[in-house]
């Protein structure tokens, strides 16, 4: 009997997030390792990378929530035993995967690829309306359950979505827990992890 292999993109782990220092001259070795998917933790503590978005505190600048600044900055590196990063935007979760020559998920291929819960949520590449309202499910949930993806609005910024969730929300975590979130909230229950 086959064993069920998911799909083509691969999403691996929860990434953790590093700074490597002298990514283009002494560690151009290193960044090559973390984008061909075959670093350690002993490669990035030789190299002098630090792992970032472990505690409770945003320690990503100089890469902005934006996004900017983030260029050979930060790298996405997903290690088995490593914990995820988190308090980091769905900007700098973008920009850490592709420094590492990867990329965030879509909704559908983390749907596809993962089946668990674990220690965050997970931002994916989709993007939606603005939410407004949320209706009561038929299982008698709250109207302000975090996994409904309300009515459209037609102002404001729109929201990208997240996977999964931090095992201690209960209901709202899960394989099929998905969250609408703004682009630019970090919270020390929200990471990712890249796709090829």
């Amino acid at each position: 009997m086959r064993s069920w292999q998911g799909p083509r993109a691969s999403t691996g782990t929860k990434a953790s997030v590093w700074r490597v220092p002298n990514p283009t001259t002494t560690n151009a070795a290193l960044v090559q390792r973390i984008r061909l998917g075959r670093t350690t933790l002993a490669d990035l503590k030789a190299g002098g990378a630090t792992q970032l978005g472990v505690i409770a505190t945003d320690d990503y600048a100089p890469c902005a929530d934006s996004g900017q600044n983030c260029a050979g900055d930060i790298y996405a590196v997903s290690l088995p035993g490593v914990f995820p990063s988190a308090n980091l935007t769905w900007f700098q979760a973008q920009a850490a995967c592709t420094n590492a020559g990867k990329r965030l998920p879509s909704n559908a291929e983390w749907q596809a690829a993962v089946d668990m819960v674990g220690n965050v949520a997970e931002y994916v590449a989709d993007w939606v309306p603005p939410s407004t309202t949320c209706g009561v499910w038929t299982a008698g949930i709250s109207p302000t359950d975090i996994n409904c993806l309300r009515g459209a609005a037609e102002t404001g910024e729109p929201d990208v979505l997240t996977r999964g969730g931090e095992f201690l929300l209960g209901p709202f975590a899960g394989p099929f827990a998905v969250t609408p979130v703004t682009p630019s909230l970090s919270l020390d229950i929200l990471g990712f992890r890249c796709a090829r």
